[in-house]
């Protein structure tokens, strides 16, 4: 490739720089997304996942998680006052929007005042099984974010988790989530 750009003339160097940048730019853009988009365990999720027993069928995600995607990625956290877990995975989140906070939405759903938007989150998000049956723990944590679709309009991307999953599980799906979203603005 370098050999090639040494055969070009210099008047049509700058233009085959300027042509490159932007398809460089969207493999550093797709590189630098750790989770990828598809149907497993630990991919962005734009059906319901492999895991689900309702999987690939399609999301009908709630107003009250669509409309904060107007203004960037979304992050919703369900969870109870007083459980051990989820106070661990509360006190992870508010560290890593310390930094990327500015970037983020963050909705706090409480069990104990908002009960049925936390229990349609549950089910809606819940990650693996059937949540009509399967036992639900809290805390869930949802991400949201638009990605690009195949026919080049933005699709709603997500990714559920339970229990308290850690500061740097967090940080890294939100850094995709930001990514991800400017990805499919810019488009």
């Amino acid at each position: 490739m370098v050999a090639a750009f040494r055969t070009l003339s210099s008047p049509v160097m700058p233009l085959a720089f300027i042509l490159a940048v932007p398809v460089l730019g969207a493999f550093a853009a797709q590189a630098a997304v750790e989770h990828p988009i598809g149907a497993g365990p630990d991919d962005w999720w734009i059906t319901y996942p492999d895991q689900r027993s309702n999987a690939g069928s399609p999301v009908d995600h709630p107003s009250w998680a669509l409309e904060p995607l107007e203004e960037g990625p979304v992050i919703v956290l369900i969870h109870s006052s007083n459980c051990p877990a989820c106070l661990q995975q509360e006190s992870a989140i508010r560290r890593v929007l310390e930094d990327l906070g500015d970037e983020v939405v963050y909705l706090d759903v409480l069990t104990e005042t908002d009960h049925l938007k936390a229990w349609d989150g549950l089910v809606l998000y819940y990650p693996t099984g059937d949540p009509e049956s399967d036992p639900i723990y809290i805390p869930g944590t949802v991400f949201l974010t638009l990605g690009p679709g195949t026919d080049g309009e933005p699709v709603v991307l997500w990714h559920s988790s339970v229990g308290s999953t850690g500061e740097g599980r967090i940080r890294s799906r939100l850094q995709d989530a930001i990514a991800l979203y400017q990805e499919s603005s810019q488009g």
